[in-house]
């Protein structure tokens, strides 16, 4: 290897340790949010079925937090933003219009987003 060549993978190897460290000291000054009281958050979705109230409900959150709600169903996506209580509590309502499988996955609203609960439920 050519003496350019070996200087090009020196200040390559330096420039991805200081990534690494970088991230390492986001990490640390940013912990992951945990759910409220320190019990892990989680999430229900419940119906009657087909045609009838879907209610998402979640506990164990940050009190008085917003989180974004990806929900997945037989008809497709979508997004929206749900809002805890101040015992880090929520409920969020929609419809099972379709039969099939539908999922929802809730994730932090801050810079570094992590998923917080998912849950899914069958309507037949």
């Amino acid at each position: 290897m050519s003496f350019r060549g070996q200087a090009l993978a020196i200040s390559l190897a330096l420039a991805a340790s200081g990534l690494i460290a970088s991230a390492e000291a986001v990490a640390a000054r940013d912990p992951k949010p945990s759910g409220g009281g320190g019990t892990a958050a989680s999430c229900s979705l419940s119906t009657a079925g087909v045609g009838q109230p879907l209610t998402l409900s979640g506990s164990g959150f940050a009190p008085n937090s917003q989180y974004v709600l990806f929900m997945t169903s037989p008809a497709g996506t979508g997004g929206t933003t749900v809002n805890t209580d101040s015992n880090g509590s929520f409920s969020y309502n929609t419809f099972a219009s379709w039969p099939g499988v539908y999922s929802a996955q809730l994730m932090t609203e801050n810079h570094h987003s992590t998923v917080a609960a998912t849950c899914s439920t069958t309507v037949a």
